[in-house]
């Protein structure tokens, strides 16, 4: 079923900058959503972040900076409210009959296409996304406002161009694609490396959830989990749980009960075990800081004062910023303040981050 109040797409011409392009993200997962906000502002994108379908509607109308967002981007698979209804709803706006839709899904079938499409949805991109992909289709889909302009570089990463000196370099772990890890996040070795930190604390007891799950007969949230483990496994290059992940999904949408999904569990729960040990050794090994240095006024100053002029121009440089002078920040700045600016920052949520970073200075000229 198509809508004929859908804008149509244009010829694919070369990838184009996305410097003042507004974008709303709705991706319910906070790995994803880091990878894909610092993809999209890396080239030259402005992201608003929410987390399910009925945020995005709350959002949506709003815009961003007083003007009205050019494209969304809509995880297929989110609790509260999923991409499909989500893109439904959007469509019953007439205000929003011709704003590009673009789905967000690990499932790339022709059914799971069409129901997309079904939905009121324009295209959609496979997970895990990749700059160029994301690049590639919304060209396709804003040629009025992309037209012209310079193309961006995709460059290619190699494990060992990671910008980190050979004593933090990532060892290899069976399983661990950290080539493609690192290809996602444009080349960025701490950012990958705060990822790692994150997919290990956030999936070690997955498999123990969804065990949890099916005891209780609660199949929907047992597939969300593997669902969820698949994609973020996907996302940093944890290949082996990937596909682990995956086999399991399938087969509890299939409606194998417990005895036949117990053994594939299993599988993944020692597969992501022994991933899970090796990145506790990647965060063991990471090497001792020296102490802060002392820095006057006039320059902690002036560090602060471009930090503040990145984060108001909504700039993806503000992260690579605070990593450089993170060591001397975190030595002057109280512990609680700073934590929340860091903790934005990473996010990339620099609206967040300039009210913390408001508040530090104002303690500072107390």
């Amino acid at each position: 079923m198509d809508r004929p109040c859908r804008s149509a797409p244009a010829e694919t011409p070369p990838v184009a900058s996305l410097a003042g392009i507004r974008l709303l993200l709705a991706e319910d997962n906070e790995i994803n959503q880091i990878i894909a906000a610092r993809m999209l502002k890396k080239a030259g994108a402005q992201v608003v972040v929410v987390n399910h379908g009925r945020e995005a509607l709350e959002r949506l109308p709003l815009g961003l900076d007083g003007a009205p967002f050019d494209l969304a981007l809509l995880d297929v698979e989110m609790p509260e409210l999923d991409g499909c209804e989500t893109a439904r709803q959007i469509r019953a706006n007439p205000g929003f009959c011709t704003l590009p839709i673009i789905a967000l899904t690990a499932h790339t079938g022709f059914e799971d296409r069409q129901r997309c499409l079904d939905a009121g949805m324009n295209d959609q991109l496979a997970k895990p996304i990749n700059l160029e992909q994301v690049l590639v289709t919304l060209q396709r889909w804003l040629p009025h406002l992309l037209e012209g302009r310079s193309p961006v570089v995709v460059a290619e990463i190699s494990p060992a161009d990671t910008g980190l000196p050979e004593s933090a370099k990532l060892p290899d772990l069976a399983g661990l694609d950290t080539a493609a890890g690192l290809q996602r996040v444009g080349g960025d070795a701490r950012l990958y490396r705060d990822l790692l930190t994150r997919y290990r604390a956030g999936q070690a007891d997955t498999p123990a959830q969804i065990h949890t799950a099916l005891l209780a007969d609660d199949r929907a949230t047992a597939e969300r989990l593997a669902h969820t483990l698949k994609g973020v496994s996907g996302a940093i290059g944890a290949t082996t749980v990937q596909k682990l992940a995956a086999t399991l999904e399938q087969t509890l949408r299939q409606g194998a009960g417990l005895a036949a999904v117990a053994p594939l569990l299993t599988e993944t729960g020692a597969a992501l075990a022994e991933l899970i040990v090796g990145l506790r050794t990647i965060q063991a090994a990471e090497p001792v800081l020296a102490a802060a240095p002392t820095v006057d006024p006039a320059a902690l100053a002036v560090i602060l004062a471009r930090l503040e002029s990145l984060l108001r121009d909504d700039d993806a440089e503000a992260a690579d910023y605070l990593a450089d002078h993170r060591q001397t920040l975190a030595g002057i700045l109280p512990d609680a303040p700073f934590a929340a600016l860091a903790q934005a920052i990473t996010n990339y949520d620099f609206a967040e981050a300039l009210q913390q970073l408001a508040l530090i200075s104002g303690q500072f000229n107390d």
